[in-house]
């Protein structure tokens, strides 16, 4: 038999689910991010959520800080398969809202024949990707350029490469001005970077942090610029940064079907450590 609990108090959630999930820090990095995240967001419309054994041991966490996709997490052992149709049974019996859901693919599978099943939908899947982790840089030959953070000055082109990073990973596309805004968040924290050959060609950015490390995201290069090193000159120099500045690990996202990134990935020191599925469940 397993109970599920949903949780409206921050802080218990995060210290009955953190040490649980903190035993492979880099594979739950999404989850993790959003746990650490829930302290400074408000809380409406977000969900967290467990799944107990009889014993109170947990087997399934769920989590998301909106707009952004469900997280899962079940323990893979030979009670998965029940424990996974348990929390979507009752996920729909409660009605938990979520836009996308996000997870480990084999865990996702499991959850959505379920899901599928039980709420009359059908999933389709937004976004393969390979996970990568690197603890310790391989000096690749760089680019002619250099890293600098992004600036005000950059305003007059990034919301216009943020609007083609969107449409390239098939997320919804924001509105110039929300990109505008999200983008002067950006600067005034300090989270991207850009590499610049006499002009900027590139960009990075410095994502979720974890309690060891942090993600980099937002990879971008427009496609005139493309085939000529600046992507990985860049993402190889932030990682470099980010690990310089105490972080344990970095970690990556790659679209498993661009081939190219992943061996670049790879080549500087990124190790793949495991297989993620971005999926949305439509009516028939």
């Amino acid at each position: 038999m397993y109970f599920y609990t949903s949780y409206h108090d921050t802080l218990l959630f995060k210290e009955e689910t953190l040490p649980v999930l903190l035993e492979n820090e880099a594979e739950n990095n999404l989850l993790i991010a959003s746990i650490l995240k829930y302290e400074s967001t408000h809380l409406e419309d977000h969900v967290m959520g467990t799944v107990k054994s009889e014993k109170g041991e947990i087997q399934a966490i769920i989590g998301k800080v909106t707009p952004y996709s469900l997280c899962i997490y079940a323990k893979e052992d030979t009670k998965c398969q029940e424990v996974l149709s348990f929390l979507a049974k009752i996920m729909v019996e409660r009605q938990i809202a979520f836009q996308g859901i996000v997870g480990n693919e084999h865990l996702i599978d499991v959850f959505s024949t379920f899901y599928s099943i039980y709420q009359n939908v059908r999933p389709r899947v937004r976004m393969y990707l390979n996970v990568y982790k690197l603890t310790e840089l391989i000096p690749l030959v760089k680019a002619k350029g250099r890293l600098r953070p992004i600036t005000y000055e950059d305003l007059y082109f990034l919301p216009y490469w943020l609007r083609d990073f969107q449409k390239d990973c098939h997320f919804p596309t924001s509105t110039l001005m929300q990109n505008f805004r999200a983008i002067e968040h950006i600067i005034k924290h300090q989270f991207a970077y850009i590499w610049e050959d006499d002009h900027p060609v590139s960009i990075a950015a410095k994502g979720r942090q974890f309690m060891n490390g942090c993600a980099v995201c937002q990879v971008y290069t427009p496609p005139y610029y493309r085939g000529k090193q600046y992507a990985s000159s860049c993402v190889a120099a932030l990682s470099e940064k980010l690990l310089a500045e105490g972080n344990t690990f970095t970690v990556l996202y790659a679209d498993r079907n661009n081939i190219s990134s992943n061996k670049v990935y790879q080549k500087m020191g990124y190790k793949l450590i495991g297989h993620v599925k971005d999926i949305v469940f439509t009516k028939y």
